[in-house]
């Protein structure tokens, strides 16, 4: 599942970033807590919930690696 960990780890990480690549960061982050938003307020059934948050922790752990 999607971890605030994740969130909380992506900030951290942006803090030692260049300014213009902080500021891609930073609207990344905030399009990962929309996405994370409007996941958990569709009505998908849990399974179909479920795999959409696992697709975006997968999207987000790859961003991580690419700082």
């Amino acid at each position: 599942m999607f971890h605030e960990k994740k969130i909380k780890e992506l900030k951290n990480k942006i803090e030692s970033l260049p300014n213009n690549k902080k500021a891609q960061a930073e609207r990344v982050i905030l399009s990962i807590e929309s996405i994370k938003e409007l996941i958990n307020e569709t009505t998908f059934n849990n399974t179909n919930k479920t795999e959409c948050l696992k697709h975006l922790n997968e999207a987000s752990d790859f961003f991580i690696r690419s700082l």
